[in-house]
């Protein structure tokens, strides 16, 4: 995890983003977003759907 919003509390839907901004899905918190951040092990995030990432295809 490299980033994580305050305010998520244990139950929470919260979306799942991409290092460059994309979202990539989303999932239900199994813990606040304090205890994200404290803990160094655990399940933050338990998936529910992870979205088609489109390649983007290089320009020549």
């Amino acid at each position: 995890m490299v980033k994580v919003t305050d305010g998520i509390n244990e139950g929470d839907i919260v979306a799942l983003f991409s290092l460059s901004g994309e979202m990539i899905g989303f999932g239900t918190s199994k813990m606040s977003s304090k205890d994200m951040i404290e803990k160094s092990k655990g399940i933050a995030v338990k998936t529910d759907r992870i979205l088609k990432v489109k390649k983007q295809s290089k320009e020549i």
